[in-house]
């Protein structure tokens, strides 16, 4: 009876390091993408996606009003009004990058916190 008890828990214990690791496996790009849309932080990014295609929206507009500008004080007002939509947009991708690798570092941490979990762990004495 033993035996049988020792096979059902090396086989439990097999199953939950192959679920710890599928949770702590390391992301692609696009799968940190997916977490940022679909996570928690749902709104936000939402959020800062509207205000992007905001800023893209006003960027051609000052683009195309920076190439039919009568003259030359104009253009260069609308010219400024297209490089800050740019740095505007440049910001919050810079934004999502560093939230990016806020997961990642968070995601690592939990890692170490679940091998130094195991360690810690006292042995079954058989």
């Amino acid at each position: 009876m033993k035996d049988i008890d020792d096979a059902i828990t090396k086989a439990l214990e097999d199953e939950v390091d192959q679920a710890l690791y599928d949770f702590t496996r390391r992301e692609t790009l696009f799968g940190q993408v997916r977490d940022m849309m679909f996570g928690t932080s749902l709104q936000v990014t939402a959020l800062a996606y509207v205000i992007i295609f905001m800023w893209m929206g006003l960027a051609i507009w000052f683009g195309i009003r920076f190439f039919n500008a009568p003259d030359t004080q104009s253009a260069l007002a609308w010219g400024l009004g297209f490089l800050l939509a740019f740095f505007a947009i440049g910001m919050l991708k810079i934004w999502f990058w560093m939230l990016a690798m806020r997961n990642t570092v968070l995601r690592e941490i939990k890692r170490l916190e679940l091998q130094v979990a195991k360690l810690g762990e006292p042995h079954s004495k058989a």
